[in-house]
């Protein structure tokens, strides 16, 4: 199974101060970087959304995207990426990831603690 991993982000003071056609270039800069690694394979997009606030216990953020790679260490060039396209400077980031497992690998992992 591939290794699952989730950032989830909200925008710094920076961020929220910067006009619309900077935030544009920002972002542009961030997909063009990431389109790379996908159009290498390297990684593959699953979602990117607007977290949903009214879910119980959802994180204290605003935005998340969760990438699917072949192994964890390919976790290193989306985070170089988005350090590359500036999106750290703009947006407070936490990353999470693991390997994707079936319910009953789960169910012995879970078990096992």
């Amino acid at each position: 199974m591939a290794y699952v991993f989730t950032q989830v982000f909200t925008g710094r003071e920076k961020w929220i101060k910067l006009t619309k056609a900077i935030k544009e270039q920002v972002l542009q800069r961030m997909i063009s970087s990431l389109s790379t690694l996908a159009g290498e394979n390297r990684v593959q997009l699953i979602a990117i959304g607007q977290i949903d606030g009214k879910v119980p216990r959802a994180v204290d953020a605003e935005y998340y995207v969760t990438w699917s790679v072949p192994i964890n260490e390919l976790t290193s060039y989306i985070v170089r990426h988005f350090q590359e396209s500036e999106w750290n400077e703009y947006f407070e980031l936490v990353n999470i990831g693991g390997k994707a497992l079936t319910i009953p690998q789960f169910a012995e992992v879970i078990l096992r603690e």
